[in-house]
């Protein structure tokens, strides 16, 4: 897993073939569509784990 929050980090984490989670609370944006996994605070990561 990839956790990030720019266009940066998810196009990294495709390069690497990983699974990707959008931190929402970060600096970047990302559409909804592109990243279905998201959390907006860093306690909702265990859920998605």
């Amino acid at each position: 897993m990839y956790v990030g929050d720019t266009p940066g980090d998810l196009a990294a984490s495709r390069a690497a073939e990983v699974p990707f989670i959008f931190a929402t609370y970060g600096f970047g944006r990302v559409e909804a569509a592109e990243t279905p996994l998201r959390i907006d605070q860093l306690a909702e990561l265990q859920q998605l784990l």
